[in-house]
């Protein structure tokens, strides 16, 4: 979950998952605070999977998409039956890209 309220945004959490996925190699084992641990492939993988959420959440508010209609996408369907629900983190995406690129 992203903590939007505190600042916490999308944006934030592709860059870090870039940063990490470069330091580790294939076969490092990597602890998360929530969740099995990983493998650098792993990390590697879900670096990927945010980034692209990222551009498709961009591209879905520069078309003046609330997040209604990108809830009624189900822009990670694909991921749905290994992560659940995702509309709680999807609207907190949302909302977090909204204060970081609507001015203030």
């Amino acid at each position: 979950m992203l903590d939007w309220r505190n600042g916490a945004w999308l944006g934030g959490l592709v860059r870090a998952h870039e940063k990490l996925a470069a330091l580790a190699r294939p076969a490092t084992r990597v602890i998360p605070a929530n969740g099995p641990p990983m493998t650098g492939e792993d990390l590697k993988r879900q670096h990927a999977l945010f980034a692209a959420f990222h551009d498709r959440m961009v591209g879905f508010q520069n078309k003046g998409m609330d997040s209604g209609d990108i809830l009624a996408q189900r822009p990670l369907k694909e991921y749905e039956p290994q992560y659940g629900d995702p509309a709680a983190f999807i609207s907190g995406a949302f909302r977090s890209l909204n204060l970081a690129y609507s001015p203030d």
